[in-house]
């Protein structure tokens, strides 16, 4: 009987890729991340400034863009079993300050705390299957609230760490932040004015 192959990378070795090109390690598969459309990056950008903005007056939490997580071994810190890099990814207050009182150096590497919420927009060039197994990777590593944003259809589709099953809004409603950020909603004719 042979040992079960390890998936991920020793922590040391993912610094040095991540910089070179950066990816994410879903499944034990290294996909590389590209370079979206302009249009793309201002959607993310609007997205960031109208969650950044309302978790900052509220004292919610934080909201960065573009920024990876990885999920340690379970049992060597070490050893990067997966890794993930939302378009945007909200952590809580609490959560975050308490991850960064444990560990002094966590500006020198990525995060390692999985977020509470995830935004994905959606390119033209994203392929369904990639997309499905990264929506079933966030909820197995704990996010609470999953946004997909397609530009294209104009409409949403929202996750729940909670519910088998998504949820759809089109152009005519309106998206709202749930328990993970209560109070918070924008109408998606927002959203898509410019799209």
């Amino acid at each position: 009987m042979t040992d079960a192959i390890r998936e991920g990378m020793a922590m040391e070795d993912f610094l040095k890729a991540i910089n070179e090109q950066p990816f994410e390690l879903i499944n034990g598969e290294r996909i590389d991340r590209m370079p979206g459309t302009s249009g793309y990056s201002e959607l993310i950008h609007f997205l960031f400034l109208l969650l950044h903005a309302f978790c900052k007056e509220r004292n919610l939490g934080v909201v960065r863009m573009e920024t990876s997580f990885v999920l340690p071994d379970r049992y060597d810190a070490t050893w990067v079993a997966g890794s993930r890099v939302p378009d945007l990814m909200f952590i809580e207050s609490d959560r975050f300050s308490e991850y960064t009182a444990s560990d002094e150096d966590w500006r020198d590497k990525p995060l390692l705390i999985v977020p509470d919420l995830v935004v994905e927009v959606l390119s033209p060039n994203d392929v369904y299957s990639a997309v499905d197994a990264k929506v079933d990777a966030y909820r197995q590593d704990g996010v609470r609230l999953i946004w997909l944003v397609d530009p294209q259809r104009k409409k949403v589709t929202v996750h729940r760490l909670a519910d088998i099953q998504p949820e759809i809004k089109t152009q005519e409603t309106t998206l709202s932040g749930e328990d993970v950020l209560p109070d918070f909603t924008v109408p998606l004719t927002d959203i898509f004015k410019d799209a």
